[in-house]
């Protein structure tokens, strides 16, 4: 407690935007088959859902940075396009559809809110294998709630493929801490 406050109401907790950024997919969840199909039915639309997830890749990188507070040496670029290859690779050869890469962005993201979260809680190594657990959880919780909507479906491979997300910011993030 400072001045009367305690530490949550003068700074944001990292798991406060957590479970905020759960909570908006989560209730997104009945609304994006309606979003995706509008869409994809136009040009401008599918590019929209072509470049949103490669700059959220791009955008791993600012905040692995923020994450590890790292500022001395360079980035590792060659492990980074390796990883941003990877990911790429596997959005083609997995993904059905455009949309899909928005999704795998979106639980990508959440694996580093989840890490930057449970950074001040547990060791190092415990907190990256957190990061992509409970991301797997939430998405897989998702799933559960989509299986319970009528326009929706339960699709484990969409669970594998935010599990690969999460894997592969934690391991953006790793590459960008060891420099």
């Amino acid at each position: 407690m400072r001045g009367g406050k305690s530490d949550l109401t003068t700074r944001r907790s990292p798991w406060a935007w957590l479970v905020l950024y759960v909570s908006l997919v989560y209730a997104s969840s009945p609304f994006t088959p309606a979003l995706a199909l509008a869409l994809e039915a136009n040009a401008s639309g599918r590019v929209l859902l072509t470049v949103v997830p490669l700059l959220a890749v791009v955008a791993v990188v600012p905040v692995a940075v923020w994450l590890g507070h790292t500022r001395r040496g360079g980035l590792p670029i060659v492990p980074l396009l390796a990883i941003v290859g990877l990911y790429a690779a596997l959005w083609s050869g997995l993904c059905r559809g455009a949309v899909e890469g928005v999704h795998i962005s979106q639980y990508g993201f959440m694996s580093l809110l989840v890490l930057r979260a449970l950074r001040d809680m547990v060791s190092v190594p415990i907190a990256y294998v957190g990061g992509v657990l409970l991301t797997v959880a939430a998405s897989w919780g998702n799933e559960l709630i989509q299986s319970m909507l009528p326009n929706r479906v339960y699709d484990l491979r969409d669970v594998a493929l935010d599990g690969l997300s999460a894997l592969l910011a934690m391991m953006v993030v790793w590459q960008v801490e060891r420099s």
